[in-house]
């Protein structure tokens, strides 16, 4: 993760969300939490995802792929987030001969 990050999330703790913790504490407890959730719903997210692509329900795709995407913005999983967006907007473009290619980038 980007140290800006990193910051982002010592800084709102000093803020008393997490208790004022360094961006060291940070790293090995409170956004080690976040991580792991974001992990946990990002698989169960995929899954949905590769389920509605496959009965062909787009619009349940698409709201999977924008949630994913905003999901790990603020985790600096740029590459992840940039590939839900490509698919995302390949899904509101109807260019689903693009949807199974854009999967892969996932």
């Amino acid at each position: 993760l980007q140290d800006v990050v990193l910051a982002r999330y010592a800084f709102l703790g000093h803020q008393g969300r997490v208790g004022g913790y360094t961006i060291e504490q940070t790293k090995r407890f409170g956004l080690l939490d976040l991580i792991q959730i974001f992990l946990k719903e990002s698989r169960e997210g995929m899954q949905k995802l590769r389920q509605s692509i496959q009965i062909n329900a787009i619009d349940a795709a698409l709201r999977t792929a924008h949630t994913l995407k905003g999901a790990s913005l603020p985790l600096g999983a740029l590459p992840f987030s940039q590939a839900c967006a490509r698919l995302e907007i390949a899904m509101r473009k109807k260019e689903l001969d693009q949807v199974l290619p854009l999967m892969q980038d996932i």
